[in-house]
């Protein structure tokens, strides 16, 4: 993930995405670019006039797009998606530590709660109802 040098809002969030990502050994292919997108429905983060945008683009179809000004909803929306692509990919036997069964979402909450409670606790406010039955203790 190169940094973006000429963008120093972008370079100082890359910054803290990789601090953070460290905390949950969450391997760099999992991390967003920062400054550029890229046409294979990877994730990315720009910085548009003090607006983060965080987006997907496959080809010439931006397939999502959110924005906001607060550094604290970026970096909620850049780790929900790492910490469940790394236990999705830890599911499907990427390569990554063993798991099993259909527990991903109590390992992604219990991933964003290492990070921040604040973001386990949105992860299963947003989630209600669809984690019935999942333990999130």
């Amino acid at each position: 993930m190169p940094l973006p040098a000429a963008n120093p809002v972008l370079q100082q969030l890359a910054a803290s995405v990789l601090q953070l990502a460290t905390i949950i050994e969450a391997p760099l292919w999992s991390l967003p670019t920062f400054g550029y997108p890229t046409n294979r429905s990877y994730p990315y983060v720009l910085d548009e006039d003090g607006l983060f945008v965080w987006g997907v683009r496959s080809g010439d179809f931006e397939l999502e797009r959110r924005e906001t000004r607060e550094a604290e909803e970026i970096l909620y929306w850049i780790f929900e998606h790492i910490t469940r692509s790394v236990v999705t990919a830890s599911e499907a036997g990427a390569g990554l530590p063993n798991t099993t069964g259909d527990d991903w979402p109590q390992k992604q909450h219990a991933m964003l709660g290492r990070l921040t409670p604040r973001w386990a606790a949105r992860f299963a406010e947003e989630h209600d109802g669809w984690l019935d039955g999942v333990d999130l203790d």
